[in-house]
């Protein structure tokens, strides 16, 4: 009796895990971007480069808002892939100089640098 009651313990830690890590990587990338969980805005900053990569304008409109806090994203690995996402974003944008006030984004990133130190 003990064991089937693990069992099923165990299989509902998985399910709701998997459930859990689902809506972290496949969840609608504009709640991904603003979560709490760092792993959720990685992969919505992984996404954001596939999206610019693939052509896809209409997400310069979308997530320009959010560079500045992309770059102050206080998880070092969601970081180091918002930066990415922002390199990709800036080089790619068709109006570069519109996306935000420079100083911002040099306030942001070397404020993101100093924090990681």
């Amino acid at each position: 009796m003990k064991l089937l009651i693990l069992i099923h313990v165990s299989d509902t830690i998985a399910t709701i895990y998997t459930q859990s890590l689902i809506s972290i990587l496949i969840g609608p990338l504009s709640e991904r971007i603003i979560d709490k969980n760092w792993k959720s805005r990685a992969s919505a900053y992984e996404d954001i480069v596939k999206e610019i990569n693939n052509g896809n304008t209409a997400i310069f409109g979308e997530y320009e808002s959010h560079i500045v806090k992309i770059l102050a994203d206080s998880n070092a690995s969601a970081l180091d892939t918002g930066l990415d996402a922002v390199l990709v974003f800036i080089d790619k944008t068709p109006n570069a100089s519109g996306i935000a006030p420079i100083h911002s984004l040099t306030y942001s990133l070397t404020h993101s640098f100093i924090q990681a130190s």
